[in-house]
């Protein structure tokens, strides 16, 4: 289903989007455009470092080199961690593509 522009958050260009898993790991979304797969994780907050070592351990068990993402409310000042960024939420939906 295409998405709509008749809302204030800004939509990504994302041809498709899955939940998914690897192995006994969760990844809370796939997208895919054009045979391009991105992964997210969603958390409230990374801020305990057992909810981050969760979180860093679903995305860090897929074996490709596609972007990974951890999407949080936190500020999240850092460089990314196994080639995987950790970003605010509300900075990723305003960063430009």
């Amino acid at each position: 289903m295409p998405a709509t522009r008749n809302s204030s958050i800004p939509q990504r260009n994302v041809m498709s989007r899955t939940h998914g898993s690897h192995y006994d790991r969760e990844i809370d979304f796939v997208a895919t455009n054009g045979g391009v797969k991105e992964y997210y994780q969603i958390s409230l907050s990374i801020a305990e470092g057992s909810t981050f070592d969760r979180e860093m351990r679903s995305l860090d068990s897929v074996p490709d080199n596609y972007p990974k993402t951890i999407l949080t409310l936190d500020r999240v000042i850092g460089t990314p961690m196994n080639d995987i960024r950790t970003i605010n939420v509300i900075d990723w939906l305003l960063e430009k593509e």
